[in-house]
């Protein structure tokens, strides 16, 4: 039996849950929306027990297990909290305390999951460093754009002396509800030097030196298949800074692509290097061809490489999770 760790809407496990299905094939998808209530969780006698609607399951009698995205309900915190009537200058304290404890507990529980031979995925490496992944790319051989991290008017002001600069999240982009309904989304986007205040000091902030593009690449792996997708958006102002800012009047064309075998080693070593055995990398390629390692999304987009250049993917992860 299959184990998937997923969210509602999310399309990609829908498809492999259709694979699955069409093979006659059993699984249990747990969304990070479900409800999970912990019945019996033992180290010692190596059991992980939890109720999904209605129905317990011992985790550790999975062998195939998918962790695409997302992760357990903490209902449980908030119900913790209503059911010990604690004094409201100490909800806080105890709610931090309970959120503490579940973390703990959903780690340990993933840990032994992903630790199984027939298991994909990792909530544990979900979360990365991108400036470790960067430094990490130029041990491997891969060239990697020109970054400064800074707070200082000064230094960003130098920075742009020499060329000019893109500026993206260190972390992972968000997205902003706004009091209309709409919603605002963070993108990489360029620095202009006629607002900038050289005397200024502000929060640390990633740019990199602008790469000229004459293409980007989004490449999606599964364990040692890589699938690669050329994006043509340099010749679109809307799209040639950061190709999600979708022009959907001009959508740019995107076609399947083949990596230089020297440009996928060293992309599987950085991969290895980083316990990843899933994900979504990006990487720029000049007009010179040279290719420049851009960041790894270990729960990136699968579908927009699959459906434009009609790559299997999802069938291939239905296939890996149902063999024995």
């Amino acid at each position: 039996m299959v184990l998937i760790f997923s969210e509602e809407c999310e399309r990609t496990t829908d498809e492999v849950v259709q694979w699955l299905i069409l093979n006659g094939k059993k699984f249990l998808r747990i969304n990070r929306e479900d409800e999970v209530r912990i019945v019996n969780v033992s180290p010692s006698k190596g059991i992980i027990e939890v109720e999904v609607n209605g129905r317990v399951y011992d985790l550790c009698q999975f062998s195939n297990i998918w962790y695409r995205r997302g992760s357990l309900s903490p209902n449980c915190v908030k119900t913790a909290i209503s059911e010990l009537g604690i004094q409201p200058h100490r909800v806080q304290q105890v709610g931090q305390f309970l959120s503490n404890e579940w973390k703990i507990l959903q780690h340990y529980m993933f840990f032994v999951l992903e630790r199984k031979k027939g298991a994909i995925g990792s909530f544990s490496k979900s979360f990365i460093n991108k400036p470790i992944v960067l430094s990490f790319a130029k041990e491997c051989g891969l060239a990697i754009p020109e970054t400064v991290i800074t707070g200082n008017g000064r230094v960003l002001y130098d920075e742009l002396k020499c060329k000019p600069l893109i500026s993206k999240p260190i972390s992972e982009a968000e997205t902003f509800r706004n009091t209309d309904g709409s919603s605002s989304k963070m993108l990489t986007t360029s620095v202009q030097v006629l607002s900038l205040d050289r005397d200024s000091e502000f929060f640390p902030s990633l740019v990199q030196h602008r790469i000229e593009k004459w293409i980007e690449l989004r490449i999606f792996f599964v364990k040692d298949t890589y699938y690669s997708m050329a994006i043509f958006s340099q010749n679109n102002a809307k799209t040639s800074i950061d190709f999600r800012n979708y022009d959907d009047e001009r959508p740019n064309r995107m076609v399947p692509f083949l990596l230089p075998m020297l440009v996928e080693k060293r992309l599987r070593n950085l991969m290895d290097k980083l316990g990843l055995d899933t994900g979504s990398i990006d990487m720029i390629v000049t007009p010179q061809k040279e290719y420049f390692f851009l960041e790894v999304n270990p729960v990136g987009n699968i579908e927009m490489v699959t459906k434009n250049c009609n790559y299997p993917i999802e069938m291939e992860i239905a296939k890996y999770l149902t063999h024995e």
